[in-house]
């Protein structure tokens, strides 16, 4: 997700170089919108994976100690 956000902000570079009209202006907007979004969501899919692997960890410790 983060190699989608940084391809969107050079893109999005390369446009306002160029001097981009008002519509693309607008387009770039609602795409760095949503490449933020993405990347957001992915950091909280991360931590959600980060938090089950330390839970099932913690639950295969406490079964072993059985």
């Amino acid at each position: 997700m983060k190699k989608i956000f940084l391809l969107l902000s050079v893109v999005s570079l390369f446009i306002a170089g160029c001097g981009p009209s008002a519509s693309e202006k607008k387009e770039i907007e609602q795409l760095n919108t949503e490449a933020a979004k993405l990347d957001s969501i992915s950091e909280q899919i991360d931590q959600r994976k980060q938090e089950i692997e330390k839970s099932a960890e913690e639950l295969e410790n406490l079964v072993n100690e059985l």
